[in-house]
């Protein structure tokens, strides 16, 4: 709206409060239009018994959408328990999966022992000790073999 600078003179007189009301009014009707919901307001009727029936049409409407989003509510709430729930039970399936996937690799490693030393294996058991003793003095072969190429 059109706005003339003799209003600011003077703030607080009639023409001035006059304006406040009238842009105020523009600026609320500019910012509800933003929006796709539309807001409800009180009825402006003179005729009372038409006013009354606009009335309680607004409230039965306000308390639909008070119930709806009740409603909404609730169920996203629910949706968040079902998803805790869900996150709980893959955290779990995760941890029992990776201890799974570390046994599996154990074994393999000890599957690979018993296949290349068979004979350190003793009624299922690996003899640990002469293994270790097996690979010194393989050690001892190939320090022996270092110092022979220096020498020459």
């Amino acid at each position: 709206p059109y706005t003339n600078p003799s209003l600011f003179q003077s703030p607080g007189g009639r023409k001035f409060v006059a304006f406040l009301e009238v842009f105020s009014s523009f600026v609320m009707k500019m910012y509800i239009n933003k929006f796709d919901d539309t807001l409800l307001s009180k009825p402006v009727t003179k005729n009372s018994t038409l006013r009354k029936v606009c009335y309680t049409a607004l409230v039965k409407k306000e308390k639909q959408a008070l119930d709806k989003a009740l409603k909404a509510q609730a169920g996203i709430k629910e949706i968040e328990k079902d998803s805790r729930e869900s996150m709980n039970k893959i955290t779990e399936k995760y941890f029992e999966l990776k201890k799974t996937q570390k046994d599996v690799e154990k074994e393999n490693a000890v599957t690979e022992l018993e296949k290349s030393h068979p004979e350190y294996v003793n009624s299922g058991q690996i003899d640990k000790q002469s293994i270790l003793d097996h690979y010194d003095k393989k050690c001892e072969k190939v320090k022996e073999m270092q110092e022979q190429l220096r020498a020459l």
